[in-house]
């Protein structure tokens, strides 16, 4: 027959290696995802109308390859939008096409993307520019 202190010994290990596989699988989990820390989605809301009239698909293009693509040449995303805002001096909201450039970058990223939407700004003379910026997770899906 076994003595009680020889079960709460064993209760007392069996306990321990469970809770230590429980302590090896949180561990095991943070560095599985300790890949996406750090990064960001970044969202640049570019109008295509200005002053000189719409922002053509040409020059969008050009844009594109000359500041985005260089800026980061890993990839990014660009989407047609119609967006909807009130500007400076006006009591009711304009519609106006847009385009919306999102990229999927780490942290130290925000500088480049401040410069785009500044560059964008000035060079389509646009009263504003609009950048979201949200925490991600990130996974590259590959082979």
């Amino acid at each position: 027959m076994k003595s009680h202190a020889h079960r709460k010994t064993r209760c007392c290990l069996r306990a321990m290696v469970f809770f230590g596989l429980i302590l090896f699988c949180c561990l095991l989990s943070a560095c599985n995802h300790s890949a996406d820390h750090g990064w960001r989605e970044y969202k640049i809301f570019c109008g295509m109308s200005s002053p000189d009239g719409e922002v053509t698909e040409a020059q969008w293009d050009r844009f594109c390859n000359e500041y985005v693509t260089p800026a980061f040449p890993d990839g990014y995303t660009t989407m047609q939008a119609v967006g909807h805002w009130k500007s400076k001096g006006r009591s009711v909201s304009a519609r106006e096409k847009s385009r919306i450039i999102a990229v999927a970058a780490p942290a130290n990223a925000q500088a480049k993307i401040r410069d785009l939407a500044k560059r964008y700004r000035q060079q389509f003379k646009q009263e504003t520019v609009l950048i979201i910026i949200t925490d991600a997770a990130v996974e590259f899906v590959s082979e």
